[in-house]
């Protein structure tokens, strides 16, 4: 059966964007030798749940950077038209929502991808299944707030870099 996966970096200050709502401080971690198990994970998932604000900083990557997965978007913002036919905007509680991308996962896992609004929302509803947390070395002193519930953590590794996965049922 299907899980609701929480794959996200965190600040050691406890945020997951700055306070302009950006990731940018992210880009010193990525482009090296090093994934984080983030090819292996993707792998995994079937469809992908994100708020608005998630769903327009992905499109100014460039290409969709999820592929063909199913995308839900919680929005209750006028978005426009979707920008590939994979994408669906969706609102009201997010228990259905997590029903329908459970659904359209299959046999493999959804990936709660952020923001802060969505996950505190299946964080209250007790709906995800794994957290797999990447605290990264950085403070940010300011910014948007992960609200992560206390969890005993199955497994800790820390990269050479200072990155810390911990992955919690």
């Amino acid at each position: 059966m299907s899980k609701l996966v929480l794959y996200i970096a965190v600040s050691q200050d406890g945020f997951i964007a700055d306070k302009d709502g950006g990731v940018g401080w992210l880009d010193a971690f990525s482009g090296g030798e090093e994934d984080y198990g983030y090819h292996e994970f993707v792998k995994t998932i079937g469809a992908i749940i994100m708020g608005s604000t998630t769903y327009l900083q992905s499109l100014s990557f460039g290409d969709w950077p999820y592929g063909e997965s199913p995308s839900f978007v919680c929005t209750h913002k006028d978005l426009g038209d979707a920008s590939k036919e994979t994408i669906s905007f969706v609102e009201g509680d997010v228990i259905p929502i997590v029903e329908k991308a459970k659904e359209a996962a299959g046999e493999k896992d959804v990936w709660l991808l952020g923001g802060a609004e969505v996950v505190a929302q299946c964080i209250e509803a007790r709906l995800i299944d794994e957290y797999q947390i990447f605290t990264m070395p950085v403070e940010l002193g300011e910014g948007i707030a992960m609200p992560l519930p206390e969890f005993a953590s199955t497994e800790t590794k820390t990269y050479e870099n200072g990155v810390v996965r911990t992955i919690a049922d």
